[in-house]
């Protein structure tokens, strides 16, 4: 049931996306307001996780570092390559995680999914990965 709540949730989210797409509403405070429901819909601490998202990428879902020494790092929440070769070779430390449908880098640059995989990242390593 909370499954099918979910992705109600995500659907409406995507609809409303539609309309009025992320990168139009502007961040306020050092936050990413646009993504909130999202964060919540996947237990983040919303506050905490959208300041660190503002930090990481400035709210920007395409934000590529390819300096970064892990693999470069995709998305809103500076997602390392790493792990998604982890994710490939390990997955039975990332239970759940194929609900977020990444498979690749680039699907890190889509919001909700970044958002998906960072909450995994986070029930596994905790602040540790955002060095908060």
């Amino acid at each position: 049931m909370t499954y099918i709540f979910t992705f109600l949730v995500q659907m409406i989210l995507w609809a409303y996306y539609a309309i009025i797409p992320p990168a139009m509403i502007e961040p306020v405070d050092q936050s990413c307001p646009a993504y909130e429901a999202t964060m919540a819909i996947h237990g983040l601490d919303v506050e905490r996780f959208s300041y660190i998202m503002w930090r990481e990428s400035r709210c920007d879902m395409t934000a590529i570092n390819p300096d970064d020494p892990n693999g470069g790092s995709y998305g809103l929440m500076q997602i390392n390559a790493i792990h998604i070769a982890d994710i490939q070779t390990r997955p039975h430390l990332w239970a759940g995680v194929d609900r977020c449908k990444v498979k690749t880098v680039d699907d890190l640059l889509i919001g909700w999914r970044n958002i998906c995989v960072a909450a995994h990242l986070f029930n596994h390593a905790g602040y540790d990965p955002w060095k908060v």
